[in-house]
């Protein structure tokens, strides 16, 4: 690894390692197929869900809305850029970074595209529902679009944030693989430098285990345990931490860097944010008309009645809800690779 940038100090374990994050084939330059992405049932909810909203459900409603009050400018850009939005989620979450060199480049564009529509999209909403067409636009529903809009804000600005220090922590906005490479690199020169001369790992110590080497080509021993005085351990523990001293020399005696704020938890929370935002957010005007259709018929009142109001809101929120859960069962299913 170059002396020049030297990205975070390790995680812990194997597990917690950007490589495991985003996915087996990190490592590799090949690009993935159009068809093998992170193809998971929730994601197939999701894409479903989008289809038949945009494309079945809303241009059914469109001419009753239309005659209801004519469609403005701002509606139409909310329409636009909300489509936008839902389309650009439904390929990112299918081909990460990770997929190869051209799966990243299309993420990052896209990701970027996605951003400016996200934010256009939830603020044209917004005065959509509260002014253009306040006055065709039940409470209950300008309450839903509002939660929605705000969840859309929150999720897209958070996750634009943390993917910037993502990058600016690895290196100046270097690629994950680059990343990845360059401490397998540093590994693999460790070990070869810890065969040359016969020198016990920090793992090794700090398992008792204590190799000796006679000569050049001899045989290892492995002692482990305690003499009668305890100085087999005195010993052990004073090699561990003058090797840990020495590693701290070499990496320039800089502190770890908090979980938080390491590229692991950075990462994981991104993915997080990414779902989040297309299922949670995207979504929640479709789960409106489920709910919608759904309260009218199963009779909890005439349109526009308390009980069909308190109906309606309980079915948004209870909604939100499970997209929420489904948000975050598809992005346990990318992180640990549950993908088919």
């Amino acid at each position: 690894m170059s002396e020049s940038r030297r990205p975070y100090e390790g995680a812990d374990s194997d597990d917690d390692a950007p490589e495991q994050l985003l996915g087996p084939q990190l490592g590799t330059e090949e690009n993935r197929k159009v068809l093998n992405g992170n193809f998971h049932l929730w994601w197939l909810f999701g894409a479903s869900f989008f289809a038949w909203f945009f494309l079945i459900k809303f241009p059914l409603d469109l001419p009753e809305l239309i005659g209801r009050l004519p469609v403005g400018p701002v509606f139409t850009v909310h329409l636009v850029t909300s489509f936008l939005t839902c389309l650009f989620c439904v390929q990112n979450l299918f081909h990460t970074p990770s997929h190869g060199p051209a799966w990243k480049c299309t993420h990052v564009w896209v990701g970027r595209c996605g951003l400016t529509c996200s934010i256009v999209g939830a603020l044209s909403g917004l005065w959509t529902a509260w002014e253009e067409r306040a006055a065709s636009v039940s409470l209950e529903m300008k309450i839903g679009l509002s939660v929605a809009g705000a969840a859309q804000l929150i999720a897209t600005l958070f996750g634009w944030v943390v993917i910037r220090r993502y990058r600016a922590l690895v290196g100046g906005g270097a690629p994950a693989v680059s990343l990845i490479s360059e401490v397998r690199t540093h590994s693999a020169d460790q070990e070869q430098l810890l065969e040359e001369v016969g020198k016990p790992s920090v793992a090794e110590m700090r398992n008792g285990e204590v190799s000796l080497q006679h000569g050049d080509g001899g045989e290892r021993e492995d002692h482990h345990g305690l003499d009668g005085n305890g100085a087999g351990e005195r010993d052990c523990v004073e090699m561990t931490n003058a090797a840990e001293s020495e590693e701290r020399e070499e990496e320039g005696d800089r502190p770890p860097v908090p979980f938080w704020n390491s590229p692991e938890a950075l990462l994981r929370t991104h993915i997080g944010n990414m779902h989040g935002l297309f299922y949670n957010a995207c979504l929640v005007p479709a789960v409106m008309r489920v709910v919608d259709w759904s309260v009218t018929q199963l009779g909890f009142g005439a349109p526009g009645s308390d009980s069909a109001r308190f109906a309606g809101l309980a079915g948004l929120f209870g909604g939100i809800f499970a997209m929420q859960l489904i948000a975050l069962r598809a992005a346990y299913a990318v992180r640990e690779h549950r993908c088919v």
